[in-house]
């Protein structure tokens, strides 16, 4: 029988209190639902019959700069400057707007690709990281002989973020 079909049951039933129950176990297994993997770039297979087919497959790291260059790293100075990820300096740092952690542009998307979580706090991410430009400014400032040549889209597309949970309100008694 399908949730649908459960639903309605429940609700014909008159059972308040279960009906609640499973809208709260509802939304708790869409809150908890894992990312969708694979979902960010089409691979095509040709095999020797002569047939096409699509997988969808994740990006990598190199896949997700957009030019040739790829950002030098090292250890930073201020260990506020620090990604928890890859433990070098950010390069095209983003945060997160529930949490307000901060990564590498990089290691925040590989890391959405697996997880809908901060890799500091566990919090739940539900929508895409911004571009933080005054990290950025600070580290170019602490790191004047420091050049990032490298260039990201800053592009979250293929992902799907998770709905935030609807609060269910108990009926009063």
């Amino acid at each position: 029988m399908s949730s649908v079909a459960v639903r309605w049951l429940l609700m014909l039933s008159h059972d308040i209190d279960s009906f609640m129950a499973a809208e709260r176990a509802a939304a708790i297994a869409r809150h908890l639902e894992p990312p969708s993997l694979g979902t960010t770039r089409v691979q095509w297979n040709h095999d020797n019959a002569g047939s096409h087919t699509a997988r969808a497959t994740e990006l990598t790291a190199d896949e997700l700069y957009v030019g040739p260059e790829c950002p030098v790293v090292f250890n930073p100075t201020n260990p506020d400057h620090m990604c928890s990820v890859c433990h070098c300096v950010k390069s095209h740092p983003v945060w997160y707007r529930g949490c307000k952690h901060s990564h590498c542009y990089v290691c925040a998307r590989l890391r959405l690709q697996e997880k809908w979580t901060c890799p500091d706090c566990r919090a739940q991410i539900y929508s895409a990281p911004k571009h933080h430009h005054a990290e950025e400014t600070e580290i170019a400032k602490d790191h004047p002989d420091w050049t990032d040549a490298s260039v990201v889209s800053y592009s979250w597309s293929g992902l799907k973020f998770p709905r935030r949970p609807k609060r269910i309100a108990t009926p009063s008694p």
